[in-house]
């Protein structure tokens, strides 16, 4: 039984004086150092510069991969390359180098729609007119030419893009015979019509309009959205109180765990004298032990809870009722340490 009373009350001396010195010094170097833990700038990330200069490295490479496959005579991989070529920095040669390497992978809906692109945007390239008019002669009695027109909005078929930021007519195939969806798309919104035809046939689409926004949400006088303003966070005497708490309980949890120890002799004195007294005695022992471990559990809290404070408390200064009453952000706060049977809880609530 000596023994146990023995190691029970050094295991509480070493739960006891370490934590609590620990935490009201720790509480107490938070009333110096509270204002800057609060106001701790947020690092910001810089933003990235134009990306023109890769995309033309990256255009490079790819029509150099177009330029291979063509060597090779895979024509289909030999277009998806200057395609992408072609997208990622236009010019009228990665156009051209497409044109033929879908020609000759045997695609000619596709050659006979980026000839059409070719003619209209490349005027005043003559072999790239020369290009555009042998491949529409052989294909483009084939299929069906639709003509929309538009002033800033995106042309899509059946939700495929045609070619964005239109300011004009822009020219393309459709598949004979079949209901194509053709839409302009504005910042407003969409507008879409159908075209079909025969082959060889042109189809003409009214001009797009684009369609007016949306409404301003109605206002109500008197029912208006109300700017919420915040405070500044919790007034600082709350911070100042919570320190005040924490550290009187720090000082009753040093108090009790020197109490505690102060019992073992006593105990070791009765055990082998009076064993009623020493049965007494380790009665007494323990519930200090417990009322210690309580108060630990509440110091706990109370630092804890004070550590919340020092972050959104108001260290401006700026009073709380200044503000209209539905504008402030925090008009009531609570704290409280429920107790528990290994410790205890700290809660803090406030009313919004």
């Amino acid at each position: 039984m000596r023994d146990f009373f023995r190691s029970s009350i050094a295991l509480t001396r070493g739960r006891v004086l370490a934590p609590a010195l620990g935490l009201v010094l720790g509480c107490s170097s938070l009333i110096a150092g509270a204002p800057a833990l609060a106001q701790t700038p947020t690092p910001t990330s810089g933003s990235t510069g134009s990306t023109t200069a890769e995309a033309r490295r990256a255009a490079g490479e790819a029509f150099d991969r177009g330029t291979s496959a063509m060597l090779t005579n895979d024509f289909r991989a030999a277009a998806h390359f200057f395609e992408q070529a072609y997208r990622l920095a236009p010019a009228a040669v990665a156009l051209k180098q497409a044109i033929r390497a879908q020609d000759r992978a045997g695609n000619s809906f596709r050659a006979a729609n980026l000839a059409l692109r070719l003619r209209d945007q490349y005027p005043n390239d003559a072999d790239g007119q020369t290009l555009a008019t042998d491949v529409l002669d052989r294909f483009a009695a084939q299929f069906t030419e639709v003509h929309a027109s538009c002033d800033s909005c995106a042309v899509l078929v059946n939700d495929a893009l045609v070619s964005d930021n239109v300011h004009g007519t822009v020219r393309f195939f459709i598949q004979p015979n079949t209901t194509a969806n053709i839409t302009g798309s504005f910042s407003t919104g969409n507008v879409s019509a159908p075209a079909t035809g025969a082959a060889g046939a042109t189809v003409e689409i009214p001009a797009f309009i684009a369609p007016p926004p949306p409404p301003e949400p109605e206002v109500v006088p008197g029912q208006g959205p109300v700017a919420v303003q915040d405070s500044g966070g919790t007034p600082a005497w709350l911070f100042y109180s919570a320190v005040g708490a924490t550290l009187a309980a720090g000082g009753v949890t040093i108090w009790s765990g020197l109490d505690t120890n102060h019992g073992v002799a006593a105990y070791e004195a009765a055990v082998d004298t009076d064993p009623v007294l020493a049965r007494r005695l380790l009665s007494n022992g323990q519930d200090k032990e417990r009322r210690t471990n309580i108060l630990i559990g509440t110091t706990s809290g109370l630092a804890a809870v004070t550590v919340v404070l020092a972050i959104v408390t108001d260290w401006d200064g700026d009073p709380e009722d200044s503000a209209p009453a539905h504008a402030r952000r925090v008009q009531h706060w609570a704290a409280s340490i429920v107790p528990s049977a290994t410790g205890a809880t700290a809660v803090v609530g406030g009313r919004f």
